[in-house]
């Protein structure tokens, strides 16, 4: 399935609530692993297409996921998988919500997209290792994707773009 750039409102939405049913459903794990690495390790990881990009991507979609978020990520968790295919991470909120995000305890620099409610990218940032100044989203929003520095740029992933669940 391509990207949901140029399908109409009704397939956005339609894509949309399948990304929220897809949260709610990963929503029982999450937390330390218990081994000692990050948090994020442990969380349930989907195939999501990003502007016609396939990517495996964490899913954030509890209150800790979204606090503990990539911190202590290093660039060997965030490298592509072998076949090449990008890894991120996406926070679903349970509504459109105004956030911010910044990289206390994060030694990686990351692209971070926010999207709406139905899987629209918004506004697209690139984030400094350990920069604590907040990153706000542009209005409330429901999504918001991280992924390691230069990803988007390298797949020409930009505003206006569409999340959706892979195929």
């Amino acid at each position: 399935m391509a990207a949901a750039v140029g399908c109409d409102v009704g397939v956005r939405v339609a894509t949309g609530l399948a990304l929220v049913a897809l949260v709610l459903a990963a929503c029982g794990g999450g937390g330390s692993d218990g081994g000692g690495g990050p948090a994020f390790l442990s969380l349930p990881t989907e195939r999501i297409v990003v502007g016609g990009v396939e990517m495996e991507a964490w899913i954030a979609g509890t209150a800790q996921a979204h606090a503990d978020g990539l911190k202590d990520a290093t660039a060997a968790d965030l490298a592509p998988l072998p076949d090449g295919t990008p890894r991120a991470m996406l926070f679903v909120f349970a509504d459109a919500v105004d956030v911010a995000f910044w990289m206390r305890d994060t030694e990686v620099a990351l692209d971070l997209a926010y999207a709406d409610g139905d899987g629209t990218i918004v506004a697209v940032h690139d984030l400094v290792p350990f920069d604590e100044t907040a990153v706000p989203s542009p209005g409330p929003v429901r999504y918001a994707l991280e992924a390691r520095a230069g990803t988007l740029d390298a797949h020409g992933i930009v505003a206006g773009d569409g999340i959706v669940r892979a195929p």
